[in-house]
């Protein structure tokens, strides 16, 4: 007799109408009727005695896990250790946002940072010169932050596409520039260097759930099952100034020209919802995307709220986990 197991890194997810098999190596997922569950989530799955035998989509779905590399076979049933599923990092805090009015704002703003964090990231509304960018990097180095990822809006008179690519070829610490408001839309050859025709106004952009904003990796996986997918962590500064868990969120805990960063992040208030997870929140707990899934808790449905901590699905997602579709229209709302 044959047995069935799927590789260790890949990982299965319940949902209502369908569940999903992540690959946490290759960053891909794939779905399956959630009637499917309950066998694929066993150890040695016996490939040919099992209640699924004459079932010829599921023997459909095992030719196609395996050709793709999702499962193996083997002669003799394995003993399967249980995966550690454990992300731990050494941040108090891992993300900085600080949204600008403009090159100086930002300037300003990064000469306020007093805390270490993993990554930080630009969000400048108006004009910027290649210079403020350069002073603001600076600042960020010099604290010992290694990865600045910077969202501008296009601005050819101001910073040239070429001086994009100087400025990203000299500055190691650049992990991503996005170039909104561009003419076309385009990828700059050899760097992560991003053009979008879309244009960078407000943080109300954000919160926004979407398949191609997924994110089937270990971290968000890992992380997702135990803390907040959005706002674990994150520390921001908005473009009046005020720290917040998220630029769209509406509590400040002071604002930056009168109280630091590092006091900020002291406060047990900004912790309100590091650990609401997917699991917790309304209709994303039986949805099969809640651990590859970005959440948000600025903009809600504002149909759950228990304790004063808001557990309602995301306004600006259209997914229906109980139908297993996407309605692209508009968000669908639960009474």
């Amino acid at each position: 007799m044959s047995y069935i197991n799927f590789y260790a890194c890949c990982h299965i997810t319940k949902g209502f109408t369908y569940s999903i098999i992540t690959d946490l190596e290759r960053g891909i997922y794939f779905s399956f009727p959630t009637e499917y569950f309950e066998i694929l989530s066993q150890k040695n799955i016996p490939a040919q005695n099992n209640p699924y035998s004459s079932d010829p989509y599921f023997q459909e779905l095992l030719n196609f896990l395996e050709k793709n590399k999702f499962i193996y076979q083997t002669q003799q049933k394995e003993n399967i250790s249980e995966v550690n599923t454990e992300f731990i990092l050494p941040y108090e805090i891992e993300d900085i946002i600080i949204d600008a009015a403009n090159g100086e704002d930002l300037n300003y703003k990064t000469e306020k940072i007093d805390i270490f964090c993993e990554t930080i990231q630009f969000r400048i509304y108006g004009d910027c010169t290649v210079d403020n960018l350069y002073h603001s990097i600076n600042n960020i180095r010099a604290i010992g932050i290694s990865s600045i990822e910077i969202i501008i809006n296009y601005n050819e008179q101001l910073i040239t596409q070429e001086a994009y690519a100087d400025l990203y070829q000299k500055n190691n610490i650049i992990s991503r520039i996005i170039v909104m408001n561009s003419p076309e839309a385009k990828k700059a050859e050899g760097s992560s260097i991003l053009f979008t025709t879309s244009k960078l106004s407000s943080c109300e952009q954000c919160g926004i759930i979407s398949e191609s904003l997924f994110m089937p990796n270990q971290r968000t996986f890992l992380t997702s099952q135990k803390f907040n997918s959005c706002l674990n962590k994150k520390l921001s500064i908005d473009i009046n100034g005020e720290i917040k868990n998220c630029p769209s969120m509406k509590e400040s805990f002071g604002n930056i020209s009168e109280i630091s960063l590092s006091k900020a992040s002291g406060m047990p208030s900004l912790k309100k919802y590091w650990d609401v997870k997917k699991d917790d929140i309304e209709i994303c707990k039986d949805c099969e995307f809640r651990y590859i899934c970005t959440d948000c808790r600025a903009y809600t449905q504002q149909s759950e709220i228990i304790n004063d901590i808001d557990y309602s699905k995301p306004l600006k997602c259209s997914y229906d986990p109980y139908e297993g579709k996407w309605f692209s229209e508009k968000p669908i709302l639960y009474k």
